[in-house]
């Protein structure tokens, strides 16, 4: 029963394990101390992911009889969406945690 509902997603439980396995690798690269922190952050946001998921899809049910036809099309792109250039050069986590820690700037009370 749980395979038919998996396999019902297609391409998109593939993609969800994908990532899903390259977020267990990337955290367990790190130490242990870290990997601690790391997988209670990750827990607390399935937790939330995991209750969105559940809101829309009661939406879906409440809505079903009510919509004969999708809503929303889907837009279909010639190549994956591409991040602003300032963004794509940016460090990321595991480069940003060897080059060092980042600088805290003070914050000036306004009166």
């Amino acid at each position: 029963m749980d395979a038919d509902t998996i396999s019902r997603m297609g391409n998109i439980a593939t993609g969800f394990a994908e990532s899903f396995e390259d977020v267990l690798s990337e955290i367990w690269s790190r130490t242990y101390a870290d990997q601690e922190q790391i997988y209670g952050g990750f827990l607390k946001l399935n937790n939330q992911q995991r209750t969105l998921v559940l809101a829309r899809r009661d939406l879906a049910t409440r809505l079903k009889d009510s919509v004969a036809v999708a809503v929303v099309d889907k837009p279909q792109l010639d190549a994956p969406p591409e991040l602003p250039g300032h963004i794509n050069k940016s460090k990321t986590l595991t480069q940003r945690k060897t080059t060092g820690k980042r600088k805290r700037t003070a914050r000036r009370k306004v009166q």
